[in-house]
């Protein structure tokens, strides 16, 4: 009796052949993969912003203008007033990025920001008679 065969009685009797499916729970599969998406998108805000980046993209920021193009807004901004020479190699620029005001000196070895201002407060250069 080693060999013996299982009737088909004896298998429906233990529930294997009743045709009914499986409990899947959905919802606990589908809230699971919401969870895991929330996090990847939470890791990524958070290394974005570790690295000094903004926690969403700017194309996501900035409104597209009709043509489809997302417009830069650092390169609408930024301006060169004034530059002297001050030598074959070096240079004095004042640079204005919205109501903020750079004092760079710029020459081989890089550049080094000198000082820096907003136009119309009391920090300003002019308000201390400085800048004509």
């Amino acid at each position: 009796m080693g060999n013996s065969i299982i009737s088909t009685a004896t298998l429906m009797s233990l529930g294997s052949f009743q045709g009914s499916a499986p409990d899947i729970p959905w919802i606990r599969i589908a809230l699971v993969m919401i969870l895991c998406i929330f996090l990847a998108f939470a890791a990524v805000g958070f290394l974005r912003i570790r690295y000094g980046l903004p926690f969403l993209p700017d194309r996501l920021t900035n409104p597209i203008t009709s043509a489809g193009i997302v417009p830069d807004p650092a390169q609408e901004k930024l301006a060169i007033i004034n530059r002297l020479a001050t030598g074959p190699s070096s240079q004095i620029i004042v640079l204005a990025r919205d109501e903020q005001r750079y004092l760079l000196h710029i020459s081989q070895s890089g550049a080094t920001v000198i000082d820096r201002y907003t136009v119309g407060t009391t920090d300003s250069p002019a308000s201390h008679g400085d800048a004509k």
